[in-house]
């Protein structure tokens, strides 16, 4: 659970449209994360996605989106320079195994 952000939604849940405005995304970029955990093997109900028989569109869990946002998405800054090292040498490792299992 996020511990980062605490926030009162004004409603329960929210339709697929009103969460893209809510949290300033764009749909393609919703659209996209969905697929991703879903090709992984995920289930969206983690992003707090679910269905209303009978309504029009999928609903969300405002606060279950915002967690998996902070958790899954939000890359962190490093604020001194061995933090910043450390994530370049990690990143350059990755780099070189992904070049590899090609």
């Amino acid at each position: 659970m996020n511990t980062f952000i605490k926030h009162t939604f004004n409603k329960p849940w929210y339709s697929h449209n009103e969460i893209l405005e809510v949290f300033s995304i764009s749909d393609t970029w919703l659209k996209l994360q969905m697929r991703k955990l879903v090709e992984d093997g995920g289930d969206l109900s983690v992003m707090g996605h679910f269905i209303i028989d009978g309504k029009r569109e999928a609903c969300f869990f405002p606060q279950l989106l915002m967690d998996w946002i902070v958790n899954n998405k939000i890359l962190t800054i490093a604020k001194y320079d061995y933090e910043k090292l450390e994530q370049d040498k990690l990143h350059t490792s990755l780099n070189q195994i992904t070049q590899r299992g090609n």
